[in-house]
């Protein structure tokens, strides 16, 4: 099947992405569908119904995280973004196959944890879990479908309009309910890394928007649920600009290379 290569726009910041300096973080069987990975290649198209109200991606499964996973929102994102390209995974198997990292303890006057950066902080399958951030995410979903994840971190939020608009749902990192985020803790990893959590953090799948809402497929929720655009812009840039979508450029090598199995052990 030949694909239309989709071309998006994206400035990454690399500073984001370094370990070096303080770095910010935000709390808290393969089956592949050919018809819905092919339908976001179609720009304003095929998937993407437009009405008055604006674009909404159509066929995008809806998940809540509870009561399975009251901190794993990710893993519930993650989920219903593999399942819109075909891949049926679980919620509760990507929350156990996403690596982890050690919740913040206090030792020596000081606390040492986990690096969200590495991997999920805690235990989505509990109250103690932090979140994860947008590079294990991007690594978990090219465990599936190689070479398929496209990072929109640091874009503009215009960019990620335009990527829903091309006919790809996006994860995006916000706070729950949109409310006002803040510093709820501030650690080192082993390495020495300095992070400051902010909470509450939140994922959700965008699918939609119109010239005053978003619509997304919101694990608090476990439906689709719009939110005011311009605080839902706000939320997202407080917590990192972080966005991650999928983007398949060879539909036949990408196929092949999905084996059932293929998880982060």
């Amino acid at each position: 099947m030949q694909l239309k290569r989709v071309s998006l726009c994206i400035t990454v910041l690399t500073s984001f992405l370094s370990v070096s300096a303080v770095t910010l973080y935000y709390s808290k069987q393969a089956t592949v569908s050919q018809a819905n990975l092919n339908q976001g290649n179609n720009a304003g198209s095929n998937g993407t119904n437009s009405n008055r109200e604006g674009r909404v991606i159509s066929g995008v499964p809806t998940l809540s995280q509870y009561t399975e996973l009251p901190t794993g929102c990710e893993a519930t994102t993650i989920s219903m973004l593999l399942g819109w390209t075909g891949i049926q995974v679980t919620k509760e198997e990507v929350a156990r196959t996403i690596p982890k990292e050690k919740v913040p303890v206090y030792q020596n006057g000081k606390y040492i944890g986990g690096n969200p950066n590495a991997g999920f902080v805690g235990d989505p399958f509990t109250g103690n879990g932090f979140g994860v951030l947008h590079l294990p995410v991007m690594e978990y979903l090219n465990q599936y479908l190689p070479n398929v994840a496209t990072n929109l971190t640091g874009t503009s939020f215009e960019n990620i309009l335009w990527t829903v608009n091309s006919g790809r749902p996006v994860m995006v990192w916000i706070t729950r309910n949109l409310a006002e985020s803040y510093v709820s803790l501030t650690w080192n990893d082993e390495k020495g890394n300095r992070i400051q959590w902010r909470a509450p953090q939140h994922t959700v799948l965008l699918i939609g928007y119109s010239h005053t809402e978003v619509i997304v497929n919101d694990p608090e929720t476990g439906g689709t649920t719009r939110y005011p655009r311009e605080l839902f812009q706000k939320r997202w840039i407080e917590m990192g600009r972080q966005a991650v979508t999928v983007a398949v450029t060879n539909l036949d090598e990408n196929v092949s290379s999905a084996k059932t199995g293929d998880l982060l052990k």
